[in-house]
């Protein structure tokens, strides 16, 4: 089924054993001075064993004035070989081709970053994200830079890498000069096609020279970077052409610059393959591999992309970090197995708010690779875990994969939890996959799963637990405000079908259930409208994802009010409170409550008589994400 995933591709010199590729994605799991550790080695080695036929090592600086950001891996001395050659080793040792992505940040960063340096760029433009001005570049300015890229690359062959890759997109450096969006030259380093693609087309003579003619070439390039002036596909496949007769051996087609963030690193609410059709554009225009990018998380797509041609490649992105094993399950026709990415925008984008290391919501080990493995547990225990939602399910399958007797009870008549009604907003179906794999691997490791069931202490007692895990989750609270008689329901019976809304509905709570939850009334045909207490909305929600849903509100007509707090409900609205004084919200036939959760404990005391220890995870400790529900029952399960 999986013919063309599977099939052996080249890219010049390099034979791969399949076409998928891990691309270059920012880690943060260097140490941090950037250098590379056991951490980050494990990382890639895990992807190595998972089965991918190229990786492309996440952006790698060339120099101190071009670091991007903190913990950004470095090439820019000989000192910097011998980490680089431990991450090398490692992915051969696993099986892996690896090359190495070669960075410059130019504009797209900050004085802060570099040490103190002034950015630079092909023009003295401001990048409208950092806005900082960047210092010109001088042609002499240029060729130095020129030859660290060159020199890091010698240092990349030096260290066992396969290749290197040149990042040209983002609006970095290479991509800073290849753009009129950024590049306003007059000179020979811009203007026209040629002028423009000189820099990134020096950069491959001056590899060329370093390395030898055979040594593996790649550069990245944006072939929408879906800003005014910006390359687009038409410009972006002339410019592919440029790059091909300079020597590189194989195009990798990303998406967007700083200004347009939300299309290099899409949400949920970007279709897959969105950037297909600009690499189909360059792979028509070229003789070369095309790498194509673009939230390609499913096998089955997957395979189709490759099969109609429009890339030779594929780059599973946040799918490498959601399962770094993707490649070996799909090779083994384990495809149920395979942890999905439901571009959530939580775990894996933590990085860009100074959290941990990149990982992943549904699977936990992800980016955890030395502290958290599943291995056989010194006593088999019998373990009794209360919920069936994503903590609950977590915590059962692996502690039955580490071999304890695990039996999980669920109230209800199906698992999930609050995942459920989660999945019901638009753009939030990706998050049923989820759900679909916590359950096959509940199965998969032989979990006793018993739907329906209430966790009473006498049927707990029946299963003679040796431990027992509370992941109840939470209950919605009930601000029991004073109502003239307006229909009132909760956010969740909405979401889970068991309360409807007429046609005008107030949604009390602009946090990720209201706003989820007022996409959810619009698009049953009704009209919405948000009010909050702060005057923030969508606290918690990852920047990116927050801007889709808060667009997609405002075009519906959604008005939200912030800093404004209902007082007490009326026959058809609400009294509220706000800076400026009283106001009075009317002509609503509905008010649906999203203010939040608190934890459901009510099992907690009666099960802790039995005497075991009783562990409580998730929502029923403290009402959290998704993520941190999820992580906490792995890590508990590997501990009992």
């Amino acid at each position: 089924m999986f013919t063309h995933l599977l099939a052996e591709g080249r890219i010049g010199t390099l034979t791969l054993k399949n076409r998928m590729v891990m691309p270059p994605m920012g880690s943060f799991h260097t140490e941090a001075d950037g250098s590379v550790g056991d951490e980050l080695v494990a990382y890639y080695a895990a992807r190595a064993e998972g089965g991918f036929g190229l990786i492309i090592q996440e952006y790698t600086c060339v120099s101190p004035e071009g670091l991007g950001g903190p913990r950004e891996p470095r090439l820019w001395s000989d000192d910097d070989i011998p980490g680089a050659r431990r991450i090398a080793d490692a992915a051969h040792s696993g099986g892996a081709r690896i090359v190495v992505q070669l960075h410059h940040a130019g504009r797209e960063t900050t004085s802060a970053a570099t040490g103190g340096r002034q950015p630079v760029a092909a023009s003295p433009v401001p990048c409208p994200v950092n806005k900082e001005m960047p210092h010109e570049l001088t042609d002499d300015e240029i060729w130095a830079i020129v030859a660290q890229f060159a020199d890091a690359a010698g240092r990349a062959k030096a260290a066992g890498y396969d290749g290197v890759e040149v990042h040209g997109a983002h609006g970095y450096l290479v991509d800073n000069f290849l753009s009129p969006y950024s590049n306003k030259r007059h000179d020979r380093w811009g203007g026209s096609l040629v002028n423009r693609a000189r820099f990134a087309t020096e950069i491959a003579r001056a590899i060329r020279a370093t390395c030898g003619p055979r040594y593996p070439m790649i550069i990245r390039i944006s072939a929408d970077e879906r800003v005014p002036s910006g390359i687009e596909p038409a410009q972006a496949a002339a410019l592919a052409t440029l790059l091909e007769a300079a020597g590189y051996d194989a195009i990798d087609v990303s998406n967007g610059v700083y200004a347009s963030m939300d299309y290099i690193i899409a949400p949920a609410q970007v279709a897959p393959g969105y950037e297909l059709p600009g690499a189909a554009m360059v792979k028509n225009a070229v003789t070369i591999p095309v790498i194509g990018v673009g939230r390609i998380t499913d096998p089955v797509f997957a395979e189709q992309v490759l099969a109609s041609g429009a890339v030779d490649f594929v780059a599973l992105g946040r799918a490498s970090i959601a399962d770094p094993a993707f490649p070996r399950k799909v090779a083994e026709g384990r495809t149920d197995e395979i942890a999905p990415c439901v571009a959530c925008m939580s775990r894996c984008m933590d990085v860009l708010a100074g959290g941990a290391g990149v990982s992943c919501m549904v699977n936990p080990f992800s980016g955890n690779e030395l502290t958290m493995r599943i291995v056989p547990a010194p006593l088999r225990r019998r373990v009794v875990v209360v919920g069936g939602g994503p903590g609950g399910m977590e915590a059962a399958w692996v502690a039955a994969a580490c071999g304890h007797d695990v039996t999980l009870l669920e109230r209800t008549a199906t698992l999930g939890g609050q995942a459920v009604p989660g999945c019901v907003p638009p753009a939030k179906q990706e998050l049923t996959k989820a759900i679909a794999y916590w359950q096959h691997m509940c199965e998969l490791h032989g979990v006793d799963i018993r739907t329906g069931t209430a966790a009473t202490r006498d049927v707990v007692a029946a299963l003679t637990p040796d431990e027992i895990v509370v992941a109840s989750g939470g209950t919605p609270i009930d601000l029991h405000l004073e109502s003239d008689g307006v229909e009132v329901v909760q956010a969740v019976d909405l979401l889970s079908g068991r309360a409807t809304v007429g046609a005008n509905a107030l949604v009390v709570g602009g946090g990720l259930v209201g706003l989820e939850t007022a996409e959810h009334v619009v698009a049953l045909g009704s009209a919405a409208t948000v009010v909050e207490m702060t005057d923030v909305v969508g606290r918690g929600l990852n920047p990116i994802t927050l801007g889709f849903v808060l667009a997609g509100l405002a075009a519906a007509g959604v008005a939200i009010h912030r800093s404004t707090t209902v007082t007490r409900l009326t026959k058809d609205g609400a009294e509220c409170s706000t800076p400026a004084g009283p106001l009075t919200l009317e002509g609503f036939d509905t008010v649906v409550m999203a203010v939040g959760a608190e934890p459901d404990t009510g099992v907690v005391a009666e099960l802790e008589s039995l005497g075991v220890p009783v562990h409580v995870i998730g929502d029923a400790r403290q009402v959290r994400r998704l993520s941190d529900a999820v992580e906490e029952g792995a890590r508990l399960a590997l501990t009992l």
